[in-house]
């Protein structure tokens, strides 16, 4: 993240670290059904965009923890995810692709 000190990690097992990296501590935890695929800061906020098996994206607010947008939604696991611009693109097992605006 760019604006803040943060690092976000995701697992197997849905969950999303967001850790500071000044204080060297985790400062939320967020949760998705399945395996987290993909991470990305969305550039100048403190914006969390994820993509996860559980065919969702959301955006995370790596301050506060909270979910502040369900993203896209696909009837297959999601294989991959790019940001650009603002701009999330999601493919997944359903063979759809799907393009979304982060805010």
């Amino acid at each position: 993240c760019d604006t803040h000190p943060f690092l976000a990690s995701g697992g197997t097992d849905g969950v999303i670290k967001i850790f500071d990296l000044n204080s060297h501590s985790c400062r939320q935890v967020c949760r998705h059904q399945d395996t987290i695929v993909k991470l990305a800061f969305v550039p100048q906020t403190a914006l969390l965009v994820a993509a996860s098996r559980d065919g969702t994206s959301r955006v995370w607010d790596a301050r506060s923890g909270e979910c502040v947008r369900l993203l896209t939604t696909h009837d297959d696991m999601i294989v991959d995810m790019a940001l650009s611009s603002g701009v999330v693109s999601t493919c997944s097992d359903d063979h759809k692709c799907r393009v979304a605006r982060v805010n």
